[in-house]
């Protein structure tokens, strides 16, 4: 909560009077022994007859000393404004008061006496007295009634209880403030000694200066403040100016002791030592004052029977100058102007705490320490005898100091020790000089070394009986055993066991659980070891018990057979180490439970309870343990309580006893200090407590945010302007109440004051308040206050459903776990005052696996599993996997505020969707693994119904940051994903304070969600979340008072968007829009945008946050009574909430606009909504800048707009979008675009709608008409028109000889084939989306149809005989010119045909290359020489030449001449083809 300082008023109540018990019996046998009386039937009896008054002589002065006190009592002023107070001087030993306690008793007829006061001699008569009606009692002139007359009754020798005769059974007591009152109980009745002719005490003195032998003089003494002190005074003729009374005091800053010098000759003013001039300086002179402060002055003794002076502030010496005027800040060598004599015989104070140091003394030296007294004395002397001596003997002056160490002391030898104070004046050897001594010190040294405290103590169950173990202790002979029946009891020696035993086996005694042993180890020296009296003695250990083996060191059992004082130190200092701000026990203190056993404890003081400590009564009910009272003093400075978090008491009652111890203060002026002072924050329950003190919820009327109390009884009451009240406060914020009973009203908080099930007498009924609109219960928010304010009482009648909260108790001598039954409607406690502890059941201690901090996940997981309970026990577990709660009707209980931290990625506890399950009393601390959840309650999409056995949650705490160095996260806080869950008291926290604290160091988006059905909250404080702090997705939840502050520190408005940019901030309380049943009442939601931005300190970044609560508009989705209120920092810029609930009802803001100075913040001015349902919203209306706070009428709005959804998927829809919006309308036909143009249409509506009241459903819905639209388009159908004619040009081809001849390559028949087989596979309902399936396939087969390629022509016989003709051509024969001219010119010309040839003949061409083949074979073998002529040479035969002679005489045959024409004919016919064929080929 915020740790800011308010300036808030101060309320003055009446004190209450009292009547004990024991007053009111007495009574009654009175009023019987009247009766009696009256009928005759006893005879006439005084009650009083047997008290005996004291007498007194009327001609002697009395002082009238306080036994409580040792004070006497004292008139400072003799008004009826000073009352008189038990504080006036008293000294025992010489029997001295000052003349202000001085008083006269005057004996009357009727046996009483008037006390007259005689300190003043002014001619007039002083009594003392009061009037009618008052408290106080003072003394003055007036005596014209009897309040001046009292009976005093004889207690002992000279001793009585004063009694008014005017005011019956009332007597005269000291407050805690030692003021002189009355009070209506005997038993409080102060006792005086009444001492007959008392001394006065001297309080003169004069001051002389040694060096000058003058006298420190007011002679002439101006009025001015500050005005120069002379040291010019006759020694040996003082007068008035050089005399001064002198009183003793004390200084905060400075020097602690110092006296007050006031002159006799100019009374009022004394002599000052310092003033302030931004800050204390040392300036000495006459100040118009008489008292303590800076303005005193310091006294030193410095033995010889002489002083120095010093400032009070800074401690410098004063010396007198040589002006003979006294000066400060003397800072040179110390002379004898520094030196003075204070001539005096003023007593002496008593030393009453000289103490000598157990922990350092040796067998020959003893350390002892004094605090010397506030008075006048110049030398002190310490002395000492042995205890075999007889006289004192000198040890030492020891003037100065406050401690000294005592050598050459004998071994195992008492000694006693004095100190001797005397104030010398100058002559020590004046045997009249005042003198003081101390009461004598008697202490041992040492017989030995003194042993070590026995450690590492164990106790050890077994069959019955208990063994005591400890480890051997250092300079040990012997050991005891020690037993009490309580922890801080008395405990005696159970046995004695020399140095070689370490252990010791005994039974208990009756109760086992009332046993407690320590161990003592004793060092007998050199002495016989049978006798031990003389033996040094150890330390006594720590304690065991079977309690603390069970439960642990961290709980604390109290037994009404304890010590009260060891008790009362043992609380105390728990509270100062549980609250020390130094250490910051707000996040690093350690967990203790605190348990009271039955039984009475109402002499104990009042109980300070700090951070993370339980006060828990062990009774049956709460009325079996009462306490005398508990406070909450404010952890932060100026009775601020908001920062009073994690603690908690229950199960015991807080009794208004009227004594003093049981008041509250701590440190400070408490105005109600007899009241039970509750002033706590939040996560701090008060349950299941009577009180018949008033109950406060705040600090000395200071800045409170709490709180919670349910099942609780406060029967204390106190009247406030004739109203009479039990329960609250003035200056809180909010705070929740269930199922308690007050006898006095409820009363104050300033926001929202929330009772639930409660029976008070102020409450809003039909009478005088508005019904709410959920028919439940009844509200003054739209009503007007009598002074004109608004008002902030809910009284929702009765609890819906609930069980109260298991709880440890004792019966029988066993511990049990009292678990109530689940109840509806309920109203009032479950217990009653005669001991019905309420309905429920009892569970053995046995069925409970008792955690220790030590234990793992693991551990506890596997205890789960075999069915056990759990009962943590204080302190910090680390949860390295995941609590798992999986059986039904588990129970889970947590005290001393334990926590849990997961130390692993999902969380520190996760319960299954099973009946019954309860867990009370644990905080869940976010760790720094960044864990989806800190607590989740069922699996996602948890269906089964509970509501015949829910699982109820109650006390717990979670938090996100603050606890370490280390920023903390977790994903969310808690998830409820269960049905017919119940919560009873969460405090949900993103920390806005501590360590590793900013916007994204300990960042988590929501602190509670809920998905399950029926859901139901009590008292929920959920705050700081840097998203939505609820998120309630669950249908029918509800929530009791609701109690949230916004996320401190917005990095920026930018970053703090909802809604997809177009909302500013997040909701702190939202209601998905999908819920139909939701009812919430009672909600106070704060800005406290402090933090702000980079620099967190909201000086740069505004922010905003458009509604505070989020809802659908739905008949069964009812919001009643909620509020709003600004704490942001007034004097930074400008910070605010704009509505309260979906866009309607005035904001709050603090600051100042950045860019527009003009626009200012409202400040402090709540505003309130008195409900909304269904669009329809009543709120209070917007006040004038004068109107603040103050009640001026409702508004009604209608027809108000829900706001959409967050987080919208907007992408889907647009991606869908953007792929098919340029659709080619051609390709489809008109029915099915006109249907996706629509479709197209809309959804293009939806990705422009304004997204602030967009809803997710619409997205999804105009993306599913969008697909459904494309998915019904119908294309038209492909041209096939071009199929046909490609079809027959491929028919040409398949009956070509070509083709069925096998003419064509093997390659591009293939392709023809394929292309051919594709086109006529082609279906025959290909749409236009697929016409370039029809096109690809009409050009793949025209394109192979144009490729097909014949084979080629074979050339390897055309070969062989070209290289035949190739020899011929180089041959003899041919080049020589042998062959005939015709079979040469015939070679020759088939060799031309042949080297004519074209080389790229195909198949079909083969016929021509055959005859070219055969036309050149034929010619080679024709070849034919010519005839011999005469020396011609035939050469041999060559190839294909004929070896026949020529002979051309022979006759030419037919045939040779058919072949020859042939071969011509055949090489024309060859010759021409292959010019056509070549010509064809070009």
């Amino acid at each position: 909560m915020i740790q800011f300082k308010y300036c808030l008023y101060t309320k003055y109540i009446k004190k209450g009077k009292w009547k004990m018990i024991k007053r009111l019996n007495k009574n009654f046998f009175a009023a019987i022994l009247t009766f009696a009386m009256a009928i005759g039937m006893i005879a006439p009896v005084n009650v009083a007859a047997n008290d005996e008054y004291l007498n007194f002589d009327q001609d002697s002065i009395y002082a009238i000393v306080s036994t409580t006190t040792g004070k006497a009592l004292n008139i400072k002023t003799a008004s009826w404004t000073s009352p008189a107070e038990a504080d006036g001087e008293y000294n025992a030993k010489t029997n001295k008061i000052s003349n202000s306690s001085q008083f006269m008793f005057i004996n009357e007829n009727d046996g009483s006496v008037t006390i007259k006061y005689t300190g003043i001699n002014d001619g007039q008569d002083y009594y003392l007295r009061t009037e009618s009606g008052q408290t106080y009692v003072w003394a003055d002139t007036r005596n014209e009634d009897t309040t001046a007359k009292y009976k005093i009754t004889k207690t002992a020798d000279n001793q009585g209880i004063i009694e008014s005769m005017k005011r019956t059974n009332e007597y005269l007591s000291i407050d805690s403030k030692g003021k002189l009152v009355y009070t209506s109980d005997r038993d409080l009745a102060e006792k005086f000694n009444f001492v007959k002719n008392p001394g006065i005490i001297s309080n003169i003195a004069w001051i002389e200066n040694v060096a000058t032998g003058k006298l420190v003089t007011f002679a002439d003494q101006p009025d001015e403040n500050f005005s120069a002190i002379k040291v010019t005074g006759d020694a040996g003729n003082i007068g008035d100016t050089e005399k001064f009374k002198v009183t003793f005091h004390t200084n905060d800053n400075g020097i602690e002791n110092v006296i007050s010098f006031e002159s006799v000759s100019k009374p009022g003013y004394q002599i000052a030592s310092a003033k302030w001039v931004d800050g204390a300086v040392p300036t000495i002179g006459s100040y118009k004052k008489v008292g303590g402060g800076w303005e005193a002055i310091a006294v030193e003794p410095i033995g010889n029977g002489l002083f120095v002076l010093k400032d009070a502030a800074t401690g410098k010496l004063v010396t007198a100058n040589n002006d003979e005027v006294l000066e400060g800040g003397y800072e040179g060598e110390l002379t004898d102007r520094e030196k003075f004599i204070i001539h005096n015989a003023i007593d002496i104070a008593d030393v009453t705490d000289l103490k000598a140091d157990d922990s350092s003394r040796t067998e020959t030296t003893i350390d002892l320490t004094w605090t010397n007294p506030n008075s006048l004395y110049t030398d002190v002397t310490l002395f000492k005898k042995a205890s075999n001596e007889v006289v004192f003997d000198k040890v030492a002056d020891v003037t100065g100091k406050n401690s000294y160490q005592v050598t050459d002391l004998k071994a195992g030898m008492q000694y006693s020790f004095k100190l001797e104070y005397v104030n010398g004046n100058g002559n020590l050897s004046d045997i009249n000089n005042p003198k003081n001594e101390s009461a004598e010190l008697k202490v041992s040294t040492r017989a030995g070394a003194k042993p070590a405290t026995p450690a590492d103590v164990k106790l050890v169950e077994k069959d019955g009986e208990f063994t005591i173990s400890w480890g051997a202790a250092e300079n040990a002979t012997h050991y005891q055993l020690l037993r009490a029946d309580s922890m801080l009891g008395e405990y005696n020696v159970v046995e004695t066991v020399t140095r070689d035993s370490t252990s010791v086996t005994v039974a208990p005694i009756g109760d086992k659980y009332e046993n407690y042993y320590r161990i003592i180890a004793l060092n007998n020296g050199q002495n016989n070891d049978d006798d031990l009296s003389n033996a040094e003695i150890s330390e006594r250990s720590e304690y065991v018990s079977l309690e603390k083996n069970i439960f642990g060191e961290h709980t604390l059992f109290f037994s009404p057979k304890d010590d009260v004082a060891q008790l009362d130190k043992i609380l105390l200092d728990l509270f100062n180490q549980q609250n020390d701000r130094g250490a910051d026990a707000q996040f690093k203190g350690q967990q203790y439970q605190v348990y009271f056993k039955p039984g009475d404890y109402t002499e104990t003081t009042c109980m300070y309870l700090g951070f993370y400590t339980s006060f828990n009564g062990l009774g049956k009910t709460p009325m079996d343990v009462k306490l005398n009272n508990i406070a909450i003093p404010s952890y932060l400075d100026g009775n601020n309580a908001t920062c009073n978090f994690w603690r908690s008491a229950e199960n015991l009652a807080v009794i208004n006893t009227g004594n003093e111890q049981g008041k509250a203060g701590f440190d400070c002026n408490l105005a109600r200090p007899e009241y039970f002072n509750w002033a706590v924050a939040q996560a701090a329950p008060l349950r299941r407590v009577y009180s018949s003190r008033p109950v406060g919820y705040d600090w000395n009327y200071g800045w409170a945010s709490g709180g919670y109390v349910a099942d609780c009884m406060f029967e204390g009451v106190f009247e406030d302007k004739g109203n009479q009240l039990s329960a609250g406060t003035y200056s809180g914020q909010q705070f929740y109440t269930r199922n308690s009973k007050l006898t006095g009203g409820g009363y104050g908080t300033t926001l929202n004051n929330f009772f639930q099930g409660v029976d008070a007498p102020n409450l809003p009924t039909e009478k005088d308040g508005d019904a709410l609109a959920n028919g439940n219960g009844y509200s003054n928010w739209g009503k007007e206050a009598a002074n004109g304010e608004q008002q902030v009482f809910t009284n929702v009648e009765k609890t819906k459903k609930l069980s109260e909260k298991p709880f440890l108790y004792l019966d029988n001598g066993e511990y049990k776990i009292f678990v109530p039954d689940l109840q509806k409607d309920t109203s009032g406690t479950s217990w009653t005052k005669d001991g019905d502890m309420g309905k429920g059941k009892s569970l053995s201690l046995s069925e409970f696996y008792i955690a220790k901090p030590s234990d793992s996940a693991k551990t506890i997981n596997e205890q789960l599993d075999k069915g056990k309970n759990i009962y943590f026990t204080p302190g910090t577990y680390h949860a390295e996997e995941s609590i798992k709660v999986n059986k039904a009707n588990t129970i889970l209980i947590g005290t001393g505020m334990t926590s849990i931290i997961p130390d692993n990625d999902e969380a520190a506890m996760e319960i299954a969707d099973v009946d019954g399950i309860k867990v009370a009393g644990l905080i869940f601390d976010a760790g720094e693994k960044d864990s989806n959840y800190l607590l989740k309650v069922g699996p996602a999409n948890s269906d089964k119904d509970h509501s015949a056995n829910p699982t109820i949650l109650q006390d717990l705490f979670f938090r996100v940051g603050g606890t370490t160095a280390n920023p903390t996260r977790a994903k969310n806080a808690l998830e409820i994903n269960s049905n017919d869950v119940i919560t009873d008291h969460f405090w949900i926290w993103r920390a806005d304070h501590g360590n590793g604290v900013s916007w994204s160091g300990n960042a988590a988006d929501h602190g509670l969600i809920v998905n399950g059905d029926n859901v139901t909250c009590y008292a929920l404080f959920n705050e700081h979340f840097n998203k939505y702090d609820t998120l309630w997705n669950g249908e029918n939840g509800a929530t009791y008072f609701y109690q949230n502050e916004k996320c401190y520190d917005p990095i920026s408005q930018e970053a703090w968007m909802s809604h997809n940019g177009t909302v500013n901030g997040y909701a702190a309380y939202k209601v998905a829009n999908d819920v139909k049943e939701h009812y919430a009442v009672g909600l106070g939601i704060y800005n406290v945008f402090i933090y702000t931005g980079e620099d967190y300190d909201s000086s740069k970044v505004q922010i905003q946050m458009d509604s505070a609560i989020e809802v659908p508009n739905s008949k069964g989705v009812i919001i009643e009574n909620a509020c709003l209120q600004t704490f942001a920092d007034e004097n930074k810029v400008l910070q605010k909430f704009n509505h309260i609930i979906n866009d309607v009802g005035p904001g709050v803001s603090s600051g100042t606009d950045k860019d527009d100075f003009a626009i200012k913040g409202e400040g402090w001015s709540r505003k309130f909504l008195l409900n909304y349902c269904d669009g329809t919203a009543v709120y209070g209306k917007m006040p004038a800048a004068d109107q603040k706070g103050k009640f001026i009428g409702t508004v009604t709005e209608e027809n108000i707009k829900a706001l959409g959804d967050d987080n919208i998927d907007t992408k889907t829809l647009s991606d869908l979008y953007n792929v098919n919006k340029d659709k080619n309308e051609n390709n489809y036909t008109v029915d099915s675009w006109k249907v996706f143009v629509k479709a197209l249409d809309d959804a293009g509506k939806q990705l422009n709608a304004d997204l602030k009241y967009a809803y997710q459903k619409d997205f999804d819905s105009a993306k599913d008409v969008l697909n459904d639209a494309i998915d019904n388009l119908v294309l038209v159908g492909a041209d096939y028109s071009k199929v046909d004619s490609i079809k027959a040009e491929a028919e040409k081809v398949l009956a070509s000889d070509n083709y069925t001849k096998d003419y064509y390559t093997e390659a591009t028949r293939a392709t023809f084939d394929k292309a051919n087989k594709a086109l006529n596979d082609l279906a025959d309902d290909l749409t236009i989306l697929e016409q370039n399936k029809v096109d690809d396939a009409i050009e793949l087969l025209t394109e192979a149809i144009n490729g097909l390629t014949l084979k080629g022509a074979d050339y390897s016989k055309l070969d062989v005989v070209k290289k035949e003709a190739e020899k011929v051509l180089i041959s003899d024969n041919y080049t020589k010119g042998h062959y005939t001219e015709e079979s040469k010119a015939l070679f020759d010309e088939a060799y031309g045909v042949l080297s004519s040839l074209a080389d790229n003949l195909t198949i079909i061409d083969q016929g021509m290359v055959d005859e070219v083949v055969k036309a050149l074979d034929t010619a080679i073998k024709g070849l034919t020489l010519k005839t011999e002529e005469p020396g011609q040479i035939v050469k041999p035969n060559e190839p294909g030449q004929s070896t026949k002679p020529s002979d051309s005489s022979s006759a030419k045959t037919g045939d040779d001449q058919m072949i020859y024409g042939y071969g011509i004919v055949t090489l024309l016919a060859l010759g021409g083809l292959m010019m056509l064929k070549r010509h064809h080929t070009s």
